[in-house]
């Protein structure tokens, strides 16, 4: 799995060594004692970032704020140079794949046609997020947090959604084939047209989900007994 700053190197050219940066969440400085405000090339002491500084999504997201705007510094002594400005979620779409982005704060994030193929988003927060025509072919999405996504013509083939909640997600003919959906929360879901052939829903919450919509086409049979 990349880390987040994996895929910030990957992006922008950086000179060095790896572990000479790391990358700060921008509406995280705010929160900072001092406040901070960064533009690129500037300096600062790394005493004043260290509660904000990272190289996962796990660790940039532990005070839950955004990861959309990113700041790559380098750590020079006990100083800290901001080399780069990012867009977050322009990174994830363009460099996604095979992600560690494990408790992620993405909440309301734009990753329409995002390449997340094989990606950990295990417990990450995607609620209100875009995903429409996202590759999340293999993906880690136990326990994500998806209510009211956005998950048009999504491919999840084979993605884990165990316990994963997706109460009043667009799934319309999104590809949710031989996906784990133990435990999936779906209520309230729209699945119209999409492909659930080979899922097991006998323990999944449907409650308000019309799941007779969903396309079953190559499935022994649809889904009975599902918990509501």
């Amino acid at each position: 799995m990349r880390s987040l700053l994996d895929m910030a190197r990957a992006a922008v050219d950086l000179p060095g060594s790896p572990e000479s940066y790391r990358l700060v969440t921008l509406d995280a400085l705010g929160h900072t004692a001092s406040g901070l405000e960064l533009v690129s090339g500037t300096e600062v002491a790394v005493a004043d970032l260290r509660s904000v500084l990272g190289r996962s999504a796990t660790e940039l997201s532990r005070h839950r704020l955004s990861l959309q705007r990113l700041g790559v510094v380098a750590i020079e002594g006990e100083a800290a140079r901001t080399v780069a400005l990012l867009d977050g979620w322009r990174l994830i779409r363009s460099h996604g794949r095979q992600a560690d982005l494990a408790s992620a704060d993405l909440r309301g994030a734009d990753l329409t046609g995002a390449d997340l193929i094989g990606s950990d988003l295990s417990y990450a927060d995607l609620q209100g997020a875009w995903l429409d025509s996202a590759n999340l072919r293999g993906a880690r999405l136990r326990c994500t947090d998806l209510q009211g996504a956005s998950l048009r013509c999504a491919s999840m083939f084979g993605a884990d959604l165990t316990e994963a909640d997706l109460r009043r997600c667009d799934l319309r003919h999104s590809d949710l084939r031989e996906a784990t959906c133990a435990g999936v929360a779906l209520r309230g879901a729209d699945t119209w047209a999409a492909y659930v052939w080979e899922v097991d829903f006998s323990s999944a919450f449907l409650e308000g989900c019309e799941i007779g919509r969903a396309d079953y086409r190559g499935a022994d049979s649809k889904p009975a007994g599902a918990r509501s």
